[in-house]
């Protein structure tokens, strides 16, 4: 880690085998039009644009965003996403779940096919990807506990 650089990983609430998960995920600042992107193992590094905590937006397709406040260094904590907010408004409900029965029982190049929904990144949309939308039902972004760094 440079310094005056953050470091943090990012992983998804769910256990997963497929590293895939792990891509896309990427980090804004708020009122900025840019971004950062998150390697491919959830790993970013981004400069801090204080001397104390920075905030980010943490966001990927299909999840519920994240803001958080992170201090220079590296944390040994990962940030926690929860997949489901497949429209992106904010919330896991009945309209993410409509839009994965949309592509229930789909598999990758199928037309109903819609990878945003393909959370475990096993090629098909099927009752994992539903039970993993289960798990976060009826949670908004404003649910997700205050992330706390613990820096090495």
């Amino acid at each position: 880690i440079l310094p005056g650089e953050c470091e943090c990983t990012i992983i998804p609430s769910f256990s997963f085998t497929n590293r895939e998960v792990l891509k896309g995920f990427f980090l804004s600042l708020p009122d900025v039009a840019s971004h950062f992107d998150v390697d491919n193992n959830g790993v970013f590094h981004v400069g801090n644009t204080t001397n104390d905590l920075s905030r980010f937006i943490i966001s990927k397709p299909g999840y519920l965003s994240r803001t958080v406040d992170l201090p220079i260094g590296a944390a040994k904590n990962p940030i926690e996403m929860w997949a489901g907010d497949i429209n992106e408004d904010g919330c896991i409900n009945m309209s993410d779940i409509i839009i994965m029965g949309s592509g229930f029982n789909s598999e990758s190049g199928s037309g109903n096919y819609n990878s945003i929904c393909d959370f475990n990144q096993d090629q098909c949309i099927n009752l994992s990807d539903i039970m993993i939308v289960a798990s976060n039902f009826g949670k908004t972004r404003n649910d997700y506990p205050v992330y706390k760094a613990i820096l090495y």
